[in-house]
């Protein structure tokens, strides 16, 4: 069994259309402070790994996500349980590897009437990657404050 943990990083969710498919899609907007080691108690997660969580099956309960990696190529890292309430921002340990949650999407269908939950996933990138794209997307934003005028 692996352990799961998760610290949250304070970050405002923003909206995005919402796809062809019944889906509440969160994804994190304004960029938050760097992950850093987490506040209180070590919050590791006892229930760990679906067992049998192969590639056709789905995390349709509250609470179980398909964690998939996001950055190029795109690969799942198998069905975790992790607390229903999981953000964008917010870091999660996977096998000792750790990941910040870019995107939630909870997908739904409708079935006699009724919309029912379809799917949960979890948009992740390595917090390497995460930090990487922070100060790159500073940098992209910063004002150049320099001599004006012609430099001879």
């Amino acid at each position: 069994m692996s352990a799961v943990r998760i610290k949250s990083l304070p970050v405002a969710p923003g909206r995005l259309a919402r796809p062809s498919r019944k889906s509440a899609v969160v994804q994190c907007s304004t960029p938050g402070p760097a992950p850093g080691p987490a506040d209180g108690p070590n919050n590791n997660n006892k229930r760990g790994l679906k067992p049998g969580s192969g590639a056709g099956k789905k995390a349709k309960q509250p609470g179980l996500y398909e964690v998939q990696v996001v950055t190029p190529p795109p690969r799942s890292l198998g069905i975790y349980a992790l607390p229903p309430n999981t953000q964008c921002g917010e870091e999660i340990d996977v096998e000792g590897q750790g990941y910040v949650v870019t995107t939630v999407v909870l997908q739904y269908k409708l079935r006699g009437g009724k919309y029912v939950r379809d799917h949960n996933r979890l948009d992740v990138q390595p917090t390497g990657r995460w930090l990487v794209n922070q100060m790159l997307e500073n940098l992209i934003k910063a004002r150049y404050v320099g001599p004006t005028g012609s430099q001879d």
